[in-house]
């Protein structure tokens, strides 16, 4: 039926186009608004097709009654030398047409009801703001402090299951996201069954906040060939703008804070390893936004990044070339941490707000109030409450250790102090 719909808009509009031709002259005028109205005939026809199974059907004839009763009569009583009135009459009635459409999309999406709380309707509908983006290499305690961020109450954060199908299945309520739920539990039982080691490098949990990389994935901007390598696709990377890809995470906030009503007039804090690739579309596409920087000992970072490299190919191949992983991240991460660098150096810290590894682990309830005190915001007691009942709740001991060494992955430690030479001495060393 809506292959059906679509043949019918599109003969609609080409009847449009040739009546509009026919106005041109004297001669084919008749004929032309004859083809122009049989055309909008099917497009009202086509149209009623498509929500056949709405309950407003007495609103709908209502509706035709009412155009019928204003537009027949001046059509046949107008005389010709009151046609500009008749013109400009019926540009009136199309505007207000377009009005009222406005107007039932702006209650549809809940904005009459900012009005009520007495509050700015343009933040449930239009404003994704974002508080804190948190960026760095993986395996630098970012998951860590995402998540006892997006813990304290009035934070927002993009959970787990959201990541995986962030738009509705059809037929789902609005506030009832049931199946996408379900299907995301179901995969992380699939994949932690399949590969068990991963619980030990990533607390995986469809209900938890998590990175957005599979939204910007979705735009082909990210670390992609953490699945397979793709040598070409970084080169590609290396030299592309992903000002578009970032518009398109921030509509996709957009959407996420209108399917939830809870997570209206909220900000957000994000985190992905991704970001450190784009920084400057993150800092133009989020202009507000303050910048957290999680820092490690590229020694121990990258061995275990390739680690986790290691066992999401294992999803998907039987025994991945260790060794390629190694140069890959060698290759990936240097160059990123440098040019990162640079930039920093270049366009000053105020944005920004760095936050060790160590530190993070020793004192975690500081350094977010450390984070949150330099985007503004106070930690108080709900919140720290909030985070020290999240820490309780997911404690490092309930998994397993992760064991990895730079050798498993052709790694050396004079290697990596080389590559990573610019980000250590100005963020490890200093």
């Amino acid at each position: 039926m809506n292959y059906l719909v679509t043949v019918l808009y599109i003969v609609a509009f080409s009847m449009f186009i040739y009546g509009l031709m026919g106005l041109t002259g004297p001669k084919t005028a008749v004929r032309g608004n004859w083809i122009a109205a049989a055309g909008m005939g099917i497009a009202v026809i086509a149209t009623l097709i498509a929500i056949r199974h709405t309950g407003n059907w007495g609103l709908i004839v209502a509706g035709l009654l009412v155009g019928v009763a204003l537009g027949v009569p001046p059509a046949r009583l107008t005389k010709m030398t009151a046609m500009p009135q008749l013109v400009a009459f019926y540009n009136g009635v199309g505007g207000g047409t377009v009005a009222l459409i406005a107007l039932s999309e702006f209650i549809d999406t809940d904005g009459f009801s900012a009005f009520h709380h007495g509050e700015s309707p343009t933040v449930h509908i239009v404003v994704a703001s974002l508080l804190a983006a948190i960026i760095g290499l993986p395996r630098t305690g970012s998951t860590m402090l995402q998540r006892i961020l997006a813990s304290i109450p009035g934070i927002n954060g993009v959970r787990w299951w959201e990541l995986q199908n962030f738009a509705p299945f059809p037929g789902e309520v609005r506030g009832q996201p049931t199946e996408r739920l379900r299907f995301a539990e179901q995969m992380v039982a699939d994949w932690l069954a399949a590969t068990p080691e991963l619980a030990a490098i990533h607390p995986l949990s469809a209900t938890q906040v998590d990175e957005e990389s599979i939204l910007l994935h979705n735009m082909f901007c990210g670390a992609l060939e953490f699945r397979a390598p793709i040598p070409s696709y970084v080169a590609w990377q290396n030299t592309t703008d992903f000002r578009n890809a970032y518009a398109d995470l921030r509509t996709t906030l957009k959407f996420l804070q209108w399917q939830e009503p809870s997570r209206r007039g909220k900000p957000w804090v994000l985190k992905a390893p991704e970001h450190v690739l784009a920084p400057e579309a993150l800092l133009e596409t989020f202009p507000d936004c303050k910048v957290i920087v999680t820092h490690r000992s590229p020694l121990q970072v990258v061995p275990s990044i390739c680690s986790l490299w290691y066992t999401i190919q294992r999803l998907m191949v039987a025994q991945p070339d260790r060794l390629k992983i190694g140069q890959a991240n060698r290759s990936r991460w240097g160059p990123t941490l440098a040019k990162f660098t640079a930039l920093r150096e270049r366009i000053g810290d105020d944005r920004f707000i760095d936050i060790g590894y160590r530190d993070l682990l020793k004192d975690p309830v500081g350094e977010a109030r450390k984070a949150l005190a330099a985007v503004g915001m106070a930690l108080d007691a709900r919140g720290e409450a909030a985070i020290n009942t999240w820490l309780e709740e997911n404690s490092r001991d309930q998994r397993a250790s992760h064991e990895y060494t730079a050798a498993d992955y052709g790694l050396s430690e004079r290697e990596l102090e080389n590559d990573f030479a610019s980000y250590i001495r100005r963020f490890i060393t200093a």
